[in-house]
């Protein structure tokens, strides 16, 4: 169990020198930590709301590195083997394969992240202790250092951050045996800019932007007592914030967390529901409560289509980007609106049942589907997209539309092969549901929306989205 708790840090340490504060900033998102347990692979973090989560990263004694690998303003988890020199970066904080991995540095390098060049993507470089340099590459792939110069001594430990608020992240340093913090704002040689003492020899520095002023200051993690001492100015002072976390041998790191998994439903009546009838947007609202600590559904529309109760025997967040009757064609500006509102992390779809039976063909709903796909990465190159093949209806009563379900399952599986990437998957869910789990021969029952909400968790959960 994680736990936390608030107080102060009650060792002062002497001031040696200080620049002037930088000018005043816009607020920024605060950041938060997270720990990495070397001896089984996992991770425990803390939003700076005080939320803890924890999943399975990387291997024993990997190094743990947290970056904005794909802009998005958020960090998320990376791990480099000081053995080989590879990077393995993730681009959601959760379990699964490595989204980039490529090869930087020598047996023994520190990595060292940060935004090297004010272009809003974190990348890792390297410190070299026994040299005291740094190497700073601006790419996220194996290539020859941008440029490299010397601070600090040999054996200092590195640590970055933006300690002045110009955007761009520079290095500082740790010196153990005497406890002082050297800092430099400009990427070349040369004396430090800000120095001080802060925290004991055995402390292990980080830095972030622990009030959300947008300039990156001091923190410590102290293995003796498994507690973050973290400091709003780049001074010797008393902590402003405290609290314990993990173990004292986990490793630390810090960045702009993001606190909530945004998932966007999106979809016509299936997907809203209608009184008495919740869609299965309600079980998969339990479901993911007992697979993850937090998320968020998103969307411009709430509950169901008509206004009045949903019927689900519990409350769950009901947000949503789904019309009743609506084809696909119709939603694509809603969701090219939508999905940079809430830059959801997280699709669901389920659409192409009224495209049928309206008399458009599976192949231009195909294209139609590809839209959507194409808009939602638009708002988040990284995100992760579920495209349900949609359940049948029944001739008889909804038109000989319901004959081409079969076709567009067949181009939704072809279509998300097709359009998947490394950064951004499209995976095509089978939902399961057939004829007699319809409650009206289009719109599923409540086992059929609990057959949907299952088969959505599995696909998520199999892509390690969860």
């Amino acid at each position: 169990m994680v736990t936390f708790a608030l107080g102060l840090l009650l060792t002062a340490v002497l001031v040696v020198t200080l620049l002037p504060s930088p000018p005043a900033v816009a607020a920024h998102h605060p950041a938060g930590v997270a720990l990495f347990d070397p001896q089984t692979g996992e991770w425990h973090f803390r939003t700076d709301n005080g939320r803890n989560f924890s999943f399975i990263y990387g291997s024993p004694g990997d190094t743990p590195l947290l970056g904005d690998w794909d802009c998005d303003g958020y960090a998320t988890v990376g791990m480099y083997r000081k053995s080989t020199g590879f990077v393995y970066l993730r681009n959601s904080n959760t379990s699964g394969l490595a989204e980039l991995e490529y090869f930087f540095g020598t047996g023994g390098d520190l990595p060292i992240v940060g935004d090297w060049n004010r272009d809003g993507c974190d990348s890792v470089s390297i410190y070299r202790p026994l040299e005291g340099k740094v190497y700073i590459l601006n790419t996220r792939r194996t290539a020859i250092a941008d440029f490299s110069y010397h601070f600090g001594a040999p054996g200092d430990s590195p640590f970055a951050g933006d300690f002045n608020g110009d955007r761009r992240s520079d290095v500082g340093v740790h010196r153990s045996s005497s406890g002082m913090v050297y800092l430099r704002n400009s990427l070349d040689t040369g004396v430090a800019d800000i120095d001080f003492s802060y925290g004991t020899r055995d402390d292990r520095m980080v830095a972030a932007d622990w009030d959300g002023t947008g300039d990156d200051t001091v923190g410590i993690f102290r293995p003796s007592d498994a507690r973050f001492y973290l400091q709003n100015e780049n001074q010797t002072g008393f902590a402003d914030i405290e609290f314990a976390l993990g173990e004292g041998d986990w490793l630390p790191v810090a960045g702009t967390i993001d606190p909530e998994l945004r998932i966007m439903p999106i979809g016509d009546s299936i997907t809203t529901g209608q009184t008495g009838w919740h869609s299965y947007r309600c079980y998969l609202a339990s479901d993911l409560s007992n697979a993850i600590p937090f998320f968020d559904f998103v969307g411009t529309q709430n509950g169901p289509t008509n206004g009045g109760p949903s019927g689900c025997p519990w409350s769950f967040d009901e947000d949503h980007e789904a019309y009743w009757g609506w084809r696909t064609d119709e939603l694509v500006p809603k969701v090219a609106a939508a999905a940079p509102a809430f830059l959801p992390d997280v699709a669901l779809v389920h659409l192409g049942i009224n495209d049928l039976v309206q008399g458009q063909g599976a192949a231009s709903t195909r294209s139609d589907l590809a839209d959507i796909v194409a808009v939602l990465r638009t708002s988040n190159p990284g995100m992760k997209i579920f495209v349900a093949e949609i359940v049948p209806c029944d001739a008889a009563i909804f038109g000989s539309g319901c004959n081409d379900v079969p076709a567009l399952n067949a181009g939704i599986r072809s279509l998300a092969a097709e359009l998947t990437t490394v950064q951004s998957i499209v995976v095509a869910v089978d939902t399961g549901v057939q004829l007699s789990d319809l409650r009206d021969g289009a719109h599923p029952s409540n086992t059929g929306d609990q057959l949907i909400a299952n088969a959505f968790l599995l696909a998520m959960e199999s892509a390690g989205v969860l």
